[in-house]
């Protein structure tokens, strides 16, 4: 086995996330994140106008068929019960991470 080195760590580093992290941390909120969700929608714009990065394409789209368009459009639109329950899933998940990462929960409404 080759000995690991700091050199050999330094060629290593990839600051590309895994489709892991893409999936499950960076996009897993389209769904109650406006913002989110036209980051997610412009990115997939870009690459289909510049024709490049297919498989990057195919996985974004996949994401996307992963939630109800109607509810996507609904969020994007401002619809008040969508929205509604977006904000709250949006909150709960920020207070959830909180609690279970610091044992507190703060809320900063600037």
């Amino acid at each position: 086995m080759e000995k690991i080195t700091f050199d050999t760590l330094l060629a290593a580093i990839n600051t590309n996330p895994s489709e892991y992290e893409e999936k499950y941390v960076r996009w897993v909120s389209i769904g109650y994140d406006k913002k989110v969700l036209a980051e997610l929608l412009y990115e997939l714009q870009y690459l289909k106008e510049k024709n490049e990065w297919p498989e990057r394409i195919k996985f974004l789209e996949g994401i996307l068929a992963q939630h109800n368009p109607q509810h996507l459009l609904n969020l994007l639109n401002g619809e008040t019960q969508t929205t509604r329950f977006a904000l709250i899933e949006k909150w709960a998940r920020q207070g959830a991470m909180e609690i279970l990462i610091f044992e507190k929960y703060y809320y900063d409404d600037s």
